[in-house]
């Protein structure tokens, strides 16, 4: 847009966002911040430089749901209600699983019902939308032309984003109605800009680049750019080099995605003072939980704001639930100087130039999010350089303000160099990103100025199945440059047509001699991060002659744009007789939580089809196809066994690419399930027995959208016994596959026909209800009374399978959902109390044990986990009742749920070669 009067840069933070602005016709005058308007108390209005990220929900009062409100009064709602606000929205954008879309937030709150939680895009959008909103109401009030979405707009995102994770930024933007030729823009980049702002204008910058590396015109210089938010740490490396049209800079290289800033201070500092918080020993709440932080939070604040703080000690207070304030009343003192030890030592520690950080993954996160096991940004520094020489450095980041810590770490990394190090000074270090990226605006129209260094990764694509090992080809090449089109023709790929293929893609910020078609072997490297699937549907024109078998002999094309966004697209070889077709290709942003896709195009097309399989397919056409096909001896119920003997294997050893290529041929008969009472038996059965778990392979989400079409239209023979218990056992199968509103919809179908029969309710329809993990708290408790007022009764019947399914209702790791779905502590401690009563010695229920250990095990989750005194409870039962030794630390200390663990929830095998893998 280039013919508009300003050019705007937002820093869309973690903890704070800014805007930033040039007015090209006085442009001499430099960028300019925007001061933002935003409600501060219920009562007062008042204006600020920036607008924290948070987002407050209000309480529906009678009919009416009050407005979301941003900014500085979010913020301050976190000390009274935290579970009604959002925060760290920019962290679960790129969160690994693709939960940005997904209604999650505010994490682990119970105080708002599933339906009324937002997405990280929903808050994203809001905190943009409020921006937009100011500038129109002060600058944009002027004249029409002057309107935000008449205006050049850039937003910045860390260096180490991922594509889906840009992806998810244009989206926040586009539902905030930002113009749609918005721009993105890497913060180290911003950051650096802005330093150029005050080195004159180009002609001069030779000369001011002259003045602080006195030797620049004989070699490079490399200037790194430290970068520590509220919610990331960003490094970029740059090189500066003299040439005769003026200084050439290229950005060189770029972290990977790290989890870690200013959100973690806050959370270390709660972690130390909370031992002076807990009464009885026993933790603190969620909510509690997130108010230290808050106020741990306003202490770091208050330190790194002011050169010189106000106060030797920092005075904490929680406020309890109990009815008098002044007992319930909780409070800790924090030192001024135990803060900045603690900060120094933990996160900014002494280390050398080889003391890389240890290659862990991430612990358990307090607020869900998968944080970095190693918490020393110095480390993670030492291991990016890798024994780079680096001539100067310069700071961004809002968590970077305070001098002692920029000191700090020039003190540390100064140590690691041969020469000096030089550090370049921002003004306003916390308006640096913002300020920039409006001049990365300006200076677009100056292409001579802009900083050079081409697309920030290498990325590749899985062409292997796994039985033959794991490889890559790399597609894109790091550093290839802006506005070029790379052609992956070198391995030809085959795909199916009308159906959804998946690709699974990968990215590696550091490998830079890959170039493109090389392969690779996965295991040879831990520097190689998965990225959410590519995905597409091969939809052939109308007309167009389907190919043999299916498949199509296909190529993929990266193409980088100008603004540095990749689109990739899949099309036809070049051998093909008719007309070529492309196919565009997105990343798969959506709720990956209801789909855990885990195989690739590769395997699905490169997978050999047992000599039975047609055969095995012309059976089922014979029990379910149309117009009475028959065979002279196959019955309905004689059908699996008939497949089993053409297929030379055990339904147990079908692989799971050979049941998904069966569910077309049986989906075309699913309307003729009816001709008896057999017919829908078999077909309910083969259904759940083909598509379970719901997930697991490319195809399921769409499949799952066709067996749905099974729910609307019921069934035709409801009352006969093994219709009905062929129906609950394909839901309970495929409940993984089954989003939440859908789940909900079973549930309320299902449950009546529990609650209203009382005993005689089948176990098939209480193990459906118990599977359902994305139904609400209150039905799960609900569902748990009923459970325990039958286990409980005098010579119950079924008492084993009853405590099986209890434990399968309650577990703090569910199978496939996120630990947000676990039942409540103190409900579960509700039902443990009753079931004390119930001698667990007995033979038969010795194996509750193992199940029992899962409901009570450590998740990493305050907001689920046990207290520690609920734990020391559970445990001297358990040890009474014998427990073995691995259903005893499950419930101790943290362990990751293992496959075993996930099929003992499942209740039956799985397919080979699928893993069930937690959202």
């Amino acid at each position: 847009m280039s013919s508009s009067r300003y050019i705007i840069g937002i820093d869309l933070g973690t903890s704070n966002c800014g805007l930033a602005y040039i007015d090209t016709l006085n442009a001499d005058q430099g960028t300019q911040l925007l001061q933002i308007s935003q409600q501060q108390t219920e009562q007062a209005v008042g204006s600020s430089r920036f607008l924290p990220s948070f987002l407050f929900l209000p309480q529906k009062r009678g009919d009416v749901t009050p407005s979301p409100v941003v900014g500085q009064f979010a913020k301050r709602q976190l000390s009274y209600l935290p579970g009604r606000v959002v925060s760290s929205a920019k962290s679960w954008l790129a969160h690994q699983d693709s939960l940005g879309t997904v209604q999650i937030l505010p994490w682990g709150s119970d105080e708002i019902n599933w339906q009324d939680k937002v997405s990280a895009v929903d808050a994203s959008a809001a905190y943009l939308q409020h921006l937009a909103q100011n500038w129109n109401e002060t600058i944009g009030s002027i004249e029409a032309s002057y309107r935000f979405e008449q205006q050049r707009v850039i937003i910045t995102v860390p260096a180490s984003f991922t594509e889906a994770a840009q992806s998810l930024t244009l989206e926040a933007a586009r539902k905030a109605g930002f113009p749609s030729d918005v721009r993105l823009l890497e913060e180290p980049q911003a950051a650096l800009y802005y330093w150029l702002e005050h080195q004159a204008d180009s002609a001069d910058l030779s000369t001011a680049l002259g003045q602080i590396f006195p030797d620049i015109s004989d070699q490079p210089k490399h200037v790194l750019v430290c970068d520590v938010g509220g919610g990331t740490t960003d490094f970029s490396l740059f090189e500066l080099r003299m040439k005769s049209a003026g200084v050439e800079i290229v950005r060189s290289k770029v972290s990977d995605h790290l989890l870690l800033g200013g959100d973690n201070i806050d959370f270390a500092l709660a972690e130390h003072l909370e031992p002076q918080l807990r009464r009885n020993n026993k933790p603190l709440s969620t909510a509690e939980w997130i108010k230290l932080t808050a106020q741990c939070r306003e202490a770091k604040e208050t330190v790194f704001g002011s050169e010189q703080a106000s106060t030797d000690t920092f005075h904490i207070s929680i406020a309890g639930s109990g009815s008098s304030l002044f007992d319930s009343s909780r409070t800790a003192s924090l030192p001024l100087s135990t803060l900045q030890s603690l900060v120094t030592s933990v996160f900014f520690p002494s280390c050398s130039a080889k003391e890389a950080a240890p290659r862990m993954l991430t612990d358990p996160s307090e607020i869900g999010l998968p944080t970095v096991a190693e918490r020393a940004i110095t480390r993670h520094l030492s291991t990016f350089l890798d024994g780079v020489e680096i001539d100067g450095i310069l700071y961004a980041g809002g968590s970077l303000a305070p001098r002692f810590l920029r000191d700090r770490i020039t003190e540390i990394v100064s140590s690691w160099m041969q020469g000096e190090l030089v550090v370049l000074e921002n003004p306003e270090i916390s308006e640096a990103v913002a300020r920039g990226a409006a001049r990365f605006g300006h200076v677009l129209e100056h292409p001579k100025d802009v900083i050079h260094g081409g697309y920030p990764r290498s990325l590749y694509i899985e062409v292997e199945g796994r039985k033959h090992g794991k490889k890559l080809i790399c597609i894109v090449a790091k550093g290839a440059a802006l506005g070029t089109s790379i052609e992956l023709d070198s391995q030809p790929l085959r795909a199916l047509v009308n159906q959804p293929i998946r690709i699974q893609p990968y990215y590696s910020s550091s490998r830079s001699t890959d170039a493109v078609g090389d392969i690779i072997d996965f295991a040879e490297t831990h520097e190689i991060h998965p990225l959410p699937m590519l995905q597409t549907v091969l939809e052939l024109p109308p007309g167009r002659p389907r190919p043999p078998h299916d498949q199509l002999q296909v190529n993929l094309n990266a193409t980088i744009s100008e603004t540095g966004l990749l689109n990739v697209t899949c099309h036809e070889a070049a051998q093909s007789s008719t007309a070529a077709h492309a196919w565009a290709l997105t990343f798969n942003v959506r709720n990956q939580a209801e789909e855990n896709p885990e195989s690739t195009v590769e395997e699905e097309s490169q997978f050999e089809l047992p000599t039975g399989f047609e055969p095995a397919c012309e059976e089922i056409e014979a029990v379910f196809g149309k117009a009475k096909q028959t065979t002279a001896d196959i019955k309905p119920k004689r059908l699996v066994s008939s497949m089993e003997r053409l297929l030379s294997q055990k339904r147990a050893d079908w692989h799971p690419l050979l049941l998904r290529k069966f569910w077309p041929v049986l989906e075309r008969g699913m309307a003729r399930r009816n001709r008896s009472v057999a017919h829908e038996s078999t077909w309910l059965y083969l259904a759940g027995f083909l598509l379970r778990p719901g997930y697991g392979t490319s195809v399921d989400s769409t499949y799952m959208l066709q067996l749905w079409r099974c729910f609307d239209s019921g069934l035709r023979n409801p009352k006969e016994a093994q219709v009905a218990d062929q129906w609950n056992i394909m839901w309970r199968r495929v409940a993984g596959g089954l989003e939440q509103a859908k789940q909900e919809q079973l549930f309320h179908l299902t449950s009546p026909k529990i609650f209203n029969k009382g005993k005689s309710a089948s176990l098939e329809s209480i193990r459906l209800a118990c599977s359902l993990e994305r139904i609400s708290i209150e039905a799960k408790e609900k569902m748990g009374s009923y459970l325990l007022k039958r286990i409980c009764a005098k010579g119950a019947a079924a008492r084993e399978h009853l405590m099986w399914e209890l434990g399968r209702l309650s577990c703090r790791v569910p199978m496939y959902a996120s630990t947000q779905h676990a039942v409540p502590p103190d409900i579960l401690m509700n039902w443990f109390g009753k079931l004390q009563n119930v001698d667990w010695s007995k033979s038969e229920l010795t194996r509750f044990q193992a199940i029992f250990s899962q409901a009570c095990r450590v998740s990493g989750d305050r907001s689920v986990d046990l207290s520690l005194d609920q734990q020391a409870q559970v445990l001297q039962f358990m040890r009474g009742t014998g427990a073995p030794t691995d259903c005893i630390n499950v419930i101790e200390n943290f362990v990751e749920s293992s496959d075993q663990d996930k099929r003992m929830l499942f209740g039956e095998s799985l397919p080979l070669g699928l893993k069930l893998v937690k959202s």
